[in-house]
C-alpha cells in the first residue's frame, strides 16, 4: 500500500512537467507573448501614475487577466491539433480527462500569477491597492473566456481560431460593458 502512494507521486510530478513542456514546447512565444503583454500594462501605468487607484487595478484585472487566460487556454491542446494525433493523447495510460485538467490549470495560473505580478508591482510602486480583490473579480471572466477559447480551439482544431472567438467576445464586452461615465437606474 505504502509502495503504491510513493509510485504515485513521482507519476503526479511528471505529469505537471510533461504538461508544462507541452505547453512550452509548441514555441516559447506562447509563454513570451502573454508576459511581455502584462509588462506593456504595468509600464503604461508608470506615466499615467496619477490615475492608478483601486478602479484602475480592477479594470487591469478584469480586462487583462481573462484575455491573457484565454490565449494560453486556447493553446492547451495545440501540439495535438498541429499533428493530428489526438487519438494517441486519448490512448495514454493517464486519463485524457486529468491531462486537459492540469494543462488548463497551468494556463489558469500563469494568467492569475501575471495579473497578481502586474498588480502588485504598480500597487507597490505607484499607489498601494488591494490586490487580491480584483483578482478574485477576474475569476469567472477568466474562466468563461479561457474555456470559451478552448471549445472553440477544439471545434475548429485551431489555436488562433479558438482566441479569436474568445477575443471578440472581450471586445464587445469591452466596447459595451465598460464605460467610466455613471448609469442612470
Amino acid at each position: 500500500m505504502a509502495q503504491a502512494v510513493l509510485k504515485q507521486r513521482p507519476r503526479r510530478a511528471s505529469l505537471w512537467r510533461y504538461n508544462y513542456a507541452i505547453l512550452a514546447g509548441g514555441g516559447y512565444w506562447v509563454i513570451v507573448l502573454p508576459v511581455a503583454a502584462s509588462m506593456v500594462t504595468m509600464l503604461w501605468m508608470f506615466p499615467l501614475q496619477s490615475v492608478f487607484g483601486q478602479v484602475a487595478a480592477t479594470k487591469i484585472a478584469e480586462l487583462m487577466v481573462p484575455v491573457l487566460g484565454a490565449f494560453l487556454a486556447a493553446h492547451t491542446m495545440a501540439p495535438e491539433y498541429r499533428s493530428g494525433v489526438g487519438a494517441v493523447l486519448a490512448c495514454k495510460p493517464v486519463s485524457l480527462q486529468r491531462v486537459v485538467v492540469a494543462r488548463v490549470a497551468l494556463a489558469l495560473a500563469v494568467a492569475l500569477v501575471l495579473g497578481l505580478t502586474v498588480l502588485v508591482v504598480c500597487s507597490w510602486l505607484l499607489s498601494p491597492v488591494n490586490v487580491w480583490t480584483p483578482l478574485l473579480a477576474a475569476l469567472p471572466s477568466l474562466w468563461f473566456l479561457s474555456m470559451l477559447a478552448m471549445t472553440f480551439a477544439t471545434l475548429f482544431r485551431n489555436s488562433l481560431a479558438g482566441f479569436a472567438v474568445a477575443a471578440a467576445i472581450w471586445a464587445l464586452d469591452f466596447g459595451l460593458g465598460y464605460s467610466d461615465r455613471k448609469s442612470v437606474v
